[in-house]
């Protein structure tokens, strides 16, 4: 399992060598790819880079965490996108429980 926050995602990156593999990567995504400038100006992430980031690194599931506290949408980065380049993308809950 890796936990990824607080970062701009970038496959890249040399923390991507160091979750190759893993069962379960939480990484955070807290802006949709509409919003890519502000990820960039705040250190944070938008959604396709994430989403490479885990396709790169052969994670087998992908939690998305770490949303913009100011969206009010159910779904804050499109999700049902998301799942077109990594199927196996879910949205962190609060309290959810996972088993790896």
């Amino acid at each position: 399992m890796a936990y990824v926050t607080d970062t701009s995602a970038d496959v890249g990156a040399a923390y991507v060598a160091k979750i190759r593999g893993v069962d379960l990567l939480v990484h955070e995504c807290y802006f949709p790819d509409d919003r890519a400038d502000r990820a960039a100006k705040t250190g944070h992430s938008h959604i396709t880079p994430v989403l490479e980031v885990a396709k790169q690194a052969g994670v087998k599931r992908l939690v998305l965490v770490h949303f913009d506290p100011r969206s009010i949408a159910d779904d804050p980065v499109g999700l049902a996108a998301a799942r077109t380049i990594f199927p196996n993308t879910v949205l962190g809950e609060d309290r959810m429980e996972l088993e790896f």
